[in-house]
């Protein structure tokens, strides 16, 4: 669920409205937490977890907002068990729901 000044857009499809949405014009932060968990193959999860990013950041590109994607562990794939992970391991998601997270996160880093 993303909440701008009041405004829920429940779905990534339907967040390309902010930029137009009254009061948007002076939000400073957009959290995108928004995400398909239970994805039924890898190109629904790419359709609506990277590509739904990517409609997003567009769609606030004029806002002038920082963008802030929550993502998931599962970008990152699992740890060996009493090792977790430190964050300098290259991502090896094993999953279609982290592949299409860690494909967000690239989506990200490229427009920023």
């Amino acid at each position: 669920m993303i909440v701008v000044r009041g405004i829920s857009t429940p779905t990534i499809a339907t967040a390309i409205a902010i930029p137009a949405a009254p009061g948007t014009r002076d939000v400073g932060v957009i959290y995108h937490v928004a995400g398909l968990v239970a994805v039924q193959n890898e190109a629904a999860g790419m359709a609506v977890n990277r590509d739904g990013t990517a409609r997003l950041l567009e769609a606030a590109g004029d806002t002038g907002a920082r963008f802030v994607l929550v993502s998931s562990l599962a970008a990152a794939g699992p740890s060996v068990p009493g090792h977790p992970l430190n964050g300098t391991e290259p991502p090896a998601p094993v999953t279609a729901y982290g592949r299409s997270k860690l494909a967000a996160e690239t989506v990200v880093r490229q427009a920023s």
